[in-house]
């Protein structure tokens, strides 16, 4: 039997890409089109605020992309966070989180 085990970030989590009080949430981090982010892309999006970045819907998108575990879903995300100003070595590294089941 398979546990989901949601990961908070300082007392909060991601709710619609945006930064939500934990109270506030559902369980389980929600992405804008309703699906339920997998562990990867809040990790990723957890990296990327920590680093000191917005985390908003173009992470969101690129994390979600990472998530794919394919390497054109690693290089979408890679183009998309950098396309925004994201330096390479912490896309980089946001991506592989990405990729976390």
């Amino acid at each position: 039997m398979k546990t989901t085990i949601t990961r908070l970030a300082a007392g909060a989590v991601l709710t619609l890409g945006v930064l939500a009080p934990a109270g506030a949430a559902s369980a389980a981090p929600a992405l804008t089109d309703g699906a339920v982010a997998p562990a990867g892309v809040t990790d990723c999006q957890t990296y990327l605020r920590k680093q000191g970045y917005t985390v908003g819907p173009k992470v969101t998108k690129a994390c979600r992309q990472g998530s794919t575990g394919t390497g054109a879903g690693n290089a979408a995300c890679r183009d998309g966070l950098r396309a925004i100003g994201v330096k390479r070595q912490h896309a980089d590294a946001a991506c592989h989180l990405a990729t976390r089941p």
